[in-house]
């Protein structure tokens, strides 16, 4: 019978959870300009432009609302300068450009969830440079869990699973389980299962060595299984993107045990319920953790609660590499295709 434990840390990205629409508009600016600048940006739009759209059109839409914001407010005061002092000109454009902000980013976070997508670059900032407060000593909590479930029973199987910027933090967790079971004589044996993950974008940033150092000790490890899925259409995720290759991790030669699948969401779901997917991004990027409609190779409830491991239950699924289904033509390389079927 499975048992389950959530490893529970959600207290610590909401502490990283800023409200207020001018800490929001800070957040914007700064996200926007640091990712520009460590090149994080250029590197995403070459590899998949979905993730680059989607890292984009957050601060975009931002810099467009000021700009029409800014023309109310210009427009209101010249109106207004017509019959109006200059004091109360200057009291319309400032109340103008106020209203037309606030009620703008309402808008925009209501039809795009730009809010959340610019909290989840930001955390990832702050991850990178480690000044994330409790999230190491968090990690190491949940690596000293993992390690005693192993060393109390050393043939059932071990599942672990990280979803979106949940699978950098499952990485982190396995690469210290790892180590603390070093020297124990136990087999670090553990399943992994990562569900649209963005490990990439920690791992490209200019601070994160650490966190490419975890990725290596993971992806080094023979005895772990690691199954990677990811949605094509989800650009919340690096949709079949190798994070071990884009992290410059080098395997050893007797290493091979990420497997990068598809999920094929066409083949799960009504052309009605993928329509309405299709336009709320949100709803797709956890679509991974929901029943499908239709029986297919995917199925989280059957992978957490089936009666087969997670490498029994795909061992013979072929991992998609070189996938460029996600790259701008300009960009692509003459290699072999891929094998998604996407």
């Amino acid at each position: 019978e499975p048992k389950f434990c959530l490893l529970q840390w959600d207290d610590i990205i909401r502490e990283n959870w800023p409200d207020g629409r001018g800490r929001m508009l800070a957040m914007f600016a700064g996200n926007f300009a640091a990712y520009l600048g460590n090149g994080t940006l250029a590197r995403l739009l070459k590899a998949a432009y979905p993730t680059f759209v989607c890292a984009i059109y957050p601060s975009s839409l931002v810099i467009l609302l000021v700009l029409a914001a800014v023309i109310a407010a210009w427009l209101g005061a010249t109106f207004t300068a017509l019959f109006a002092p200059a004091a109360v000109a200057v009291s319309v454009a400032i109340g103008l450009f106020a209203i037309f902000v606030a009620r703008g980013l309402e808008l925009l976070d209501r039809f795009f969830k730009i809010y959340w997508l610019n909290r989840i670059y930001s955390f990832n900032r702050q991850q990178a440079k480690r000044r994330v407060a409790g999230l190491e000593e968090r990690i190491n909590q949940f690596a000293s869990i993992l390690a005693a479930a192993r060393r109390q029973d050393q043939t059932a199987e071990i599942l672990l699973i990280g979803h979106s910027t949940g699978c950098q933090i499952a990485t982190a967790v396995l690469a210290e389980t790892v180590r603390q079971l070093r020297d124990t004589g136990v087999r670090p044996r553990f399943s992994f299962l990562t569900l649209g993950n963005n490990m990439t974008m920690l791992s490209w940033q200019p601070e994160a060595s650490w966190f490419c150092k975890q990725i290596s000790t993971v992806a080094n490890q023979p005895a772990i299984d690691w199954i990677d899925f990811s949605i094509v259409s989800d650009g919340a995720c690096f949709a079949l993107h190798d994070p071990v290759a884009a992290a410059g991790v080098q395997r050893c030669d007797n290493s091979g045990n990420l497997k990068i699948l598809n999920v094929r969401n066409f083949n799960l779901y009504s052309k009605a319920s993928l329509d309405s997917m299709r336009f709320n991004k949100l709803l797709l990027h956890f679509q991974y953790m929901m029943a499908p409609e239709t029986a297919g190779e995917y199925d989280f409830f059957r992978i957490v609660a089936g009666t087969k491991s997670l490498w029994e239950r795909y061992k013979n699924q072929k991992s998609i590499t070189n996938y460029e289904g996600v790259r701008l033509r300009i960009f692509k390389s003459n290699g072999p295709a891929d094998n998604s079927n996407s």
